[in-house]
C-alpha cells in the first residue's frame, strides 16, 4: 500500500525516510516531491499529488512535512488520517514535533513508524477478513452463538480500536 515515508523540514531537508517496497528512485523522492511542492504557484499546496504514476500524499504539521508515496490507487483520506494521528503520535511520544525534536528522537520515530504501520496493515487486513465474514446471502442469518460473540466484543474494552 505505502511506497515510501519521509518526513521533510520546511527547507526540504530529509529528517526521516522509509522505503517499504523498493520500487521507487529511493531518496531522490523526497527532493522531487519538494520541488514540485515549491514550485507551485501560491500559499496552499494541494494535500495530494500525482507524478509519473506516483501519489504524494502529505500534511504540514509543525513546519514539517509529513509525506507518504504509493504507487497504488489508496483512499487520499485513509492515508490523510493516517499521517494526522501518526503526527500526533510524534508529538505525544516526543513532547512536541519539530526539526529538533525529531533529530534528537529518530531511533524512536523509526520504531514508533514501524510499529503503527505493522498496525495499520494488520487493522486494513482485519477489515478485509471482516466484510468477507459478514457477506452473505439475505437469506442466511448468523448464529446465535456469533450475535451474542459479537455483543460481548462490543462491550469489551479496546485499548487500540482500528
Amino acid at each position: 500500500m505505502i511506497s515510501q515515508f519521509f518526513i521533510l523540514s520546511s527547507k526540504g531537508d530529509p529528517l526521516i525516510y522509509k522505503d517499504f517496497r523498493g520500487d521507487s528512485g529511493g531518496r531522490d523522492v523526497a527532493e522531487l516531491f519538494y520541488r514540485k511542492l515549491t514550485g507551485l504557484p501560491g500559499d496552499e499546496s494541494p494535500v495530494v499529488m500525482h507524478h509519473h504514476g506516483r501519489h504524494f500524499i502529505h500534511i504540514r504539521h509543525s513546519g514539517l512535512y509529513l509525506v507518504v508515496t504509493t504507487s497504488e490507487n489508496v483512499s487520499p483520506f485513509s492515508l490523510l488520517e493516517l499521517l494526522s494521528r501518526l503526527a500526533t503520535l510524534l508529538g505525544d511520544y516526543c513532547g512536541s514535533l519539530g526539526e529538533g525534536t525529531i533529530s534528537r528522537n529518530v531511533a524512536l520515530v523509526y520504531e514508533l513508524l514501524d510499529e503503527v504501520l505493522r498496525l495499520e496493515s494488520h487493522c486494513v487486513a482485519q477489515a478485509g477478513l471482516e466484510l468477507m465474514a459478514s457477506s452473505h446471502s439475505p437469506t442466511s442469518r448468523p448464529s446465535k452463538a456469533l450475535r451474542v460473540q459479537e455483543t460481548m466484543a462490543m462491550y469489551r474494552p479496546h485499548p487500540r480500536r482500528c
